[in-house]
């Protein structure tokens, strides 16, 4: 018999608490709660600070939005940041190897089941317990919760909402981030003073915090004499061991033969993660030899244009040496005619 297919549709990756997610006639919402049976406004994830061998505990809210009674599956996973700076998250059937063991329902795993009404809404506990061997800094996952399938024969929809769980864990913290492969091109423009420096680089994340960044990408010419407009940007956080690909272009920029493109990397934390101490600016930069088209062709031109001028004053003169012997020749012939 030909197993069922599960098509999973990510309603949300995290929530924003003063925005419940709903999934139509059917949908449910999941947030952090509070021990009293509220929804928590003043978070959007789970943020656990423990040593090894310590526990914690939360809860998270759900309601059933629907006007049907519905079966929601919750369970813990672990997650990272993907390439295009997306949080994915394992799905139901990937057994957690990180912090989504690290997560344990009242039943004592790492799913659970409940069943909810029309409108009914319940604050589902939980525990993390952080091994004696953990390492330190950031273990990334989520609590997903899940409903049940809802199509009929083979294939079955299922619709999933997640919300972030941070475990961090305090001890040597090697917050870094890398700069790395920067390869540069230039767009030439008709105005040699307007083209553009295209730049390709990777980032890295291969310490053990976190790490989101401010980036700035410039370029100068001899002497450092900064030509062009900066271009700023943002990097979106980077869980430890990822590695994301980035293009910026730097307008602005003219012919000048030599160039030096530069990368600037700011790093930063959240708010509510451990304190990591200095973290160091990232600098990247490289040179490149622009050919001045532009300038070429207008050398050319000018060039041209003197030579011109110079021809034409050239045959003017010409021209007035033989007028003027045409002359000479013509009062002499005819003083010899007298």
């Amino acid at each position: 018999m030909k197993k069922s297919l599960t098509v999973l549709a990510l309603v949300a990756a995290f929530l924003l608490p003063s925005m419940p997610a709903l999934a139509g006639s059917t949908g449910f919402a999941a947030e952090p709660g509070t021990p009293t049976g509220q929804i928590d406004k003043g978070r959007s994830r789970f943020t656990f600070q423990l040593q090894p061998g310590e526990s914690g505990q939360d809860q998270i809210y759900v309601m059933n939005m629907g006007s049907q009674p519905i079966l929601l599956t919750l369970y813990s996973a672990d997650a990272r940041s993907l390439v295009d700076g997306t949080f994915d998250v394992d799905t139901l059937d990937q057994a957690p190897k990180d912090v989504g063991s690290w997560v344990k329902f009242a039943n004592g795993a790492t799913s659970t089941t409940i069943a909810l009404k029309n409108q009914q809404s319940m604050v589902v506990p939980f525990t993390v317990t952080i091994p004696a061997n953990a390492q330190p800094g950031d273990h990334v996952g989520g609590i997903a919760v899940q409903s049940g399938g809802l199509g009929a024969g083979q294939i079955k929809v299922a619709q999933r909402i997640v919300t972030r769980l941070y475990a961090r864990v305090p001890g040597a913290l090697t917050p870094q981030l890398t700069v790395s492969n920067l390869t540069t091109s230039y767009t030439p423009s008709i105005n040699p003073f307007a083209g553009t420096v295209n730049m390709s680089f990777t980032i890295s994340n291969p310490g053990n915090v976190s790490l989101s960044a401010d980036v700035t990408t410039s370029a100068s010419t001899v002497f450092g004499i900064p030509v062009g407009s900066e271009a700023t940007s943002q990097v979106s956080e980077m869980t430890p061991g990822t590695t994301r690909a980035y293009s910026v272009t730097v307008p602005n920029v003219g012919q000048w033969v030599m160039l030096n493109p530069k990368v600037v990397l700011v790093p930063r934390v959240d708010k509510d993660a451990l304190n990591p101490g200095a973290m160091s600016v990232v600098t990247r930069d490289t040179q490149m030899w622009v050919v001045p088209y532009t300038w070429l062709v207008l050398l050319v031109l000018i060039a041209a244009v003197i030579s011109g001028i110079r021809s034409r004053r050239a045959s003017s003169r010409r021209q007035v040496a033989s007028w003027l012997e045409f002359t000479e020749a013509e009062a002499k012939q005819k003083a010899e005619q007298k």
